[in-house]
Parts: C-alpha cells; structure tokens; sequence
C-alpha cells in the first residue's frame, strides 16, 4: 500500500509540473499570438481543474498582463519562477540559490564588479553591521584590531611579528644624510636631528653608503628645521648630526664631508 502511494505522489508531482509548463507556453503562445494579430480574441488556459479566461485586444495587451497572470497566485508563482530558473537561468532576487550561480561568475564580469563595490562601500548585505571582514590596506582595520584586546590571538600573533621584525615591523635601512656640525658640539654615541625626523629620541644604527661601516647612536637631540608652510617638509628632514669621532666610523680615513650620504635603521 505505502509503494502505491509513493508513486501515487510522485505521478501527481510530475502532472502538477507538466501542467505548469503548458500553463507558461499557453500564455507566452497567447502573448505571441497578438503581437501578430490584429483581432480581438478570448482566450482560455486550462491549469489543472484551474481555468485562465482572456479577452484579449492587440492594441491593449502587455507583457506585463501576462506577467501578473503568471506571479497573481503563490502556486502559479513558485512554478513560475521554478521553470524560468531551470530553463532560462533567470532566478528570484531572494532566491538563496542565487549564491551558487553568483559564484561561477568570472572576476571581469559586470555583476562581481558591482558586487565587490557593495562590499569596498559596505553597503546592502556587505553593510559593517553584518560581517567584520575587512580591505588589508583599510585604515580602518586599525581601529578593529585595537578593539580586539591584548589575549586576542590576532593581536598575540602580531606581537609575534614585531619582536621577530618580520611583515610591517620589518626594518629597512632608509636613506639619511650625517653631518658634524661646527664646534663638534655632539657627544659620542649621540645623534640630533628635525623633531620630525622618523629617528628622532630613538637608538638607530648608522651606515655608509655601502652598508660597511655603521655605528650605533641616540638621536637625543633637535635643531631648528625651517619651513615655508605647514604642508611642505624641511630640507633636513632627513639630516642627523653625529659627532666627529662616529664620522670616522663611516668615512675612515678620508676627509669628513660636509654631508655624508648613507642609512640608517631602528636599533
């Protein structure tokens, strides 16, 4: 008895499909039949036990007529919207299989260029509230990652980071230029420069141009670093003062210059 019924229900399932297909190829067949007819016509649908009555005029109808026929009722709807997605790929914007169409798209593709521009404005489901992935190079994911706390595994992780010097806590040697100001006024081991200097009040090691010669100081000191406007950055900007004694560290035995090109890099 339970295996009849089965294929009781599995025939009813695929008569409610059929009958559905020809409901949507009857009124597309309708809507066809006007475009090429001048004549006034009634037309009838049946849909299972179901009828559709038409009293259709060429100079009146429109597709969107049809279309409310289609969507007026939830049944005649879902089928609807079944037989568009299966045969023509057109689905309902909140249908959630959508997703998986949306997922074969190619990265050049309009649509994923919208949407990556929903989700660069976090804007509609992209909107912050709902997600907390962020753009890397976002100003704003400092503010997340203060948020997270000192046990956080993530801010764990880049402790880890910069005590190794590795990622953004990796140091490079940044172009500076040494000098040995009149009356050799700087102390051994000490170094002065503009307070805007990134070096400024912290243990550097210096080099020469080579990367041969270094020697270790503390940028203590400041001197005047005049400039036009406030947006526009001193010419010594990237000078530090070092004493007599660390230029020979870089220069050797040659003559002390009046700037020494070189490097330097956090100690």
């Amino acid at each position: 008895m339970g295996m009849n019924n089965k294929k009781f229900l599995n025939r009813g399932n695929t008569n409610a499909t059929i009958i559905a297909v020809i409901a949507v190829l009857g009124l597309l067949a309708v809507l066809a039949y006007t475009f090429y007819s001048n004549s006034k016509t009634k037309i009838t649908v049946n849909v299972g036990d179901n009828s559709i009555d038409m009293e259709l005029d060429n100079s009146q109808l429109k597709a969107v007529e049809i279309l409310n026929l289609l969507f007026n009722e939830q049944n005649r709807k879902r089928e609807t919207q079944a037989l568009l997605k299966e045969f023509h790929n057109v689905y309902y914007a909140y249908d959630p299989l959508i997703t998986e169409e949306l997922a074969k798209l190619k990265g050049d593709e309009d649509v994923a260029q919208k949407l990556r521009e929903l989700l660069s404005d976090l804007q509609g489901p992209f909107h912050r509230k709902y997600h907390k992935f962020y753009n890397i190079e976002d100003k704003s994911i400092i503010d997340a990652i203060e948020k997270l706390g000192y046990d956080h595994q993530v801010s764990s992780a880049l402790r880890d980071l910069m005590v190794h010097a590795k990622g953004p806590f990796k140091e490079i040697a940044k172009p500076m230029r040494f000098s040995v100001p009149g009356g050799n006024r700087i102390q051994v081991g000490k170094g002065a420069s503009c307070r805007s200097n990134p070096y400024f009040r912290r243990t550097v090691k210096i080099f020469d141009q080579t990367k041969t010669r270094m020697a270790d100081i503390i940028v203590e000191q400041s001197f005047d670093c005049p400039v036009s406007n406030d947006t526009e950055e001193s010419e010594l900007i990237d000078l530090i003062q070092i004493s007599f004694q660390d230029m020979k560290k870089l220069v050797g035995d040659a003559a002390i210059p009046k700037f020494e090109p070189g490097f330097a890099k956090f100690e």
